[in-house]
């Protein structure tokens, strides 16, 4: 599988850095891998999980454990219609 030019990012340098705790001098991070192919992952591995207890876990404020909840429940979707069968969505 080949992704389409659109989803093409370019490598990221490998150089060797050392940072340490508290991490105040941590760049920007940068990703690899195209976004959809991060949302359909994440929402593989969210498919089994208590996203209640997830987002218990992370903490934060009520209205930051909202927005968490529901963008989980989308990762799910995105998984679950990654799964779906093929014909259904034709």
């Amino acid at each position: 599988m080949t992704p389409s030019e659109d989803l093409y990012m370019p490598p990221i340098d490998r150089g060797t850095s050392i940072y340490r705790y508290p991490y105040s001098d941590l760049p920007s991070l940068e990703c690899h891998i195209a976004l959809p192919y991060a949302a359909i992952n994440a929402g593989h591995k969210l498919a089994s999980a208590n996203l209640q207890d997830v987002v218990e876990k992370c903490g934060g404020s009520d209205a930051y454990r909202v927005d968490l909840m529901e963008c989980l429940l989308l990762l799910q979707e995105i998984w679950e219609l990654f799964m779906g069968p093929i014909f259904m969505y034709l």
